[in-house]
This record gives structure tokens, sequence and C-alpha cells, in this order.
């Protein structure tokens, strides 16, 4: 069982580390369109913000979720 809860931990930790360390990539890369269109007063932080997560939940919830699950049969 011991076995089983640190492979876990791990995993839960590497994943989150991968998808921030993505979003921060993705933000550096968008940042010189964003700050045009928010000179242009084309939309706020917030639902830049909220669309941004919006569009990476399934992919936050699905990719870790397979590797997880056949991990967790394995150990």
């Amino acid at each position: 069982m011991q076995n089983i809860k640190g492979i876990l931990f791990f995993m839960t930790v590497t994943f989150s580390f991968g998808s921030i360390l993505g979003s921060v990539h993705v933000f550096a890369e968008e940042r010189p369109l964003y700050l045009r269109e928010r000179l242009n007063q084309s939309y706020d932080v917030l639902p830049y913000f909220l669309a941004k997560n919006m569009v990476n939940i399934p992919f936050d919830i699905l990719i870790p979720l397979i590797p997880t699950i056949l991990i967790y049969y394995v150990v």
C-alpha cells in the first residue's frame, strides 16, 4: 500500500509541474498578442484567464488520468 501511495504522490507532483510549466511556456509565447489585445481593450485579464483554464481542463485531467490508471494496476 505504501508503494502505491508513493508512486501516486510522485506522479501527481510530476503532472502538476508539467501542467504549470506548459502554461507558463504558452503564456510567454502569447504575451505579445495578449498585450496588443489588452491595449485595444478587446478583453480584460479575468476573461483571458478563465478562457485559457477552461480550454486546458480536459487536457489537465485526461492526460494524467490515463497513465495513472495504468501505473496504479502495475504497481
